[in-house]
C-alpha cells in the first residue's frame, strides 16, 4: 500500500504534480515496505507533522536532528542540530586515496558527464540531503543503465511552510542545482534494483562553475588538474 500512497501525495502536493517522483526498489530486504527516498513535500503534513510511517523505525531518531518546525506563523524557524557549525559529524566518511583526477578516473567503475536537471530535497533512509537527477550526456567509463541517474548529495537547507530541513558537512561544500553540468565518478554499486540511485562520497562529484571553471570539494588535491570543466572532461575521456 506504500507506493499508491506516495503517488497520491505527489499528485496533491503543490509544485510536485508535474514532476516525476522516482520510486526506488531497495536491494536489501530489511527496507521492504519503506521507500528508500522520501521528498520533503511528502515527508510532512501541511501542519508540519512528520509522516513517521514512511520511515523505518531505526531511522527516526536521526530524522529528529535534521528538521525543525516553527511553533506558529511569524515565529523564527531554527535549523536542526546537524546544521549548526557545519560540522563533519554526519554523512559518510572519506576513506580512500581518490584525491586526484587520475586517481578518480582509474578507480571509478563508471564515470558520467552530464547535466543536473532537477535537485529535490528529501530523505534517503532517514538521512537528509538533496537528490540530484543527472542526465547522462556521455558515459566516459563503463555504462549506466538509464539515460538519467539519481545522485544523493548529503547537503540540504530547505524551508517548506513551517518546516526547515537541513544538513551540512564541511566535506560537501558544493551547492549543485538544476542546470549545472557535472562529472560523477561511481565507485560503488547503486542502491536500487533499477541501477539508478547512487550515493555521493567526498570528491566523487565535480561541477562546472562560473566562467566554465571546475568546482571541486576540499578532499580534491590535484595541482596538475585542468582548471576548466570542459578540459577536465577531455582529460578524463583521454
Amino acid at each position: 500500500m506504500m507506493i499508491p500512497l506516495l503517488v497520491l501525495l505527489a499528485a496533491l502536493a503543490p509544485g510536485v504534480a508535474e514532476q516525476t517522483v522516482p520510486q526506488f526498489t531497495p536491494l536489501r530486504q530489511q527496507f521492504e515496505g519503506y521507500p528508500l527516498w522520501v521528498p520533503v513535500d511528502e515527508a510532512f503534513t501541511a501542519d508540519g507533522d512528520l509522516r513517521e510511517g514512511l520511515f523505518a523505525p531505526h531511522t527516526r531518531s536521526t530524522l529528529a536532528r535534521q528538521f525543525a518546525v516553527s511553533a506558529g506563523p511569524g515565529e523564527p524557524q531554527k535549523p536542526g542540530s546537524d546544521c549548526l557549525g557545519g560540522s563533519a559529524s554526519t554523512g559518510l566518511h572519506f576513506s580512500g586515496p581518490d584525491r586526484t583526477l587520475l586517481d578518480l578516473t582509474r578507480g571509478a567503475s563508471r564515470i558520467a558527464a552530464g547535466t543536473i536537471v532537477a535537485a529535490t530535497p528529501g530523505f534517503l533512509e532517514g538521512l537528509a540531503g538533496t537528490l540530484l537527477e543527472l542526465r547522462v550526456d556521455e558515459s566516459l567509463k563503463g555504462r549506466f543503465s538509464a539515460a538519467s541517474i539519481f545522485v544523493f548529495y548529503p547537503y540540504v537547507y530547505h524551508r517548506s511552510g513551517r518546516v526547515t530541513v537541513c544538513r551540512s558537512d564541511l566535506r560537501y561544500n558544493l551547492r549543485p542545482g538544476a542546470g549545472n553540468r557535472a562529472l560523477f565518478f561511481s565507485f560503488y554499486p547503486s542502491r536500487d534494483v533499477g541501477d539508478t540511485l547512487f550515493e555521493h562520497r567526498p570528491n566523487h562529484l565535480m561541477l562546472e562553475g562560473a566562467d566554465g571553471l571546475l568546482e571541486t570539494e576540499p578532499a580534491f588535491r590535484d595541482p596538475a588538474a585542468p582548471h576548466g570543466f570542459g578540459d577536465s572532461v577531455e582529460h578524463v575521456r583521454d
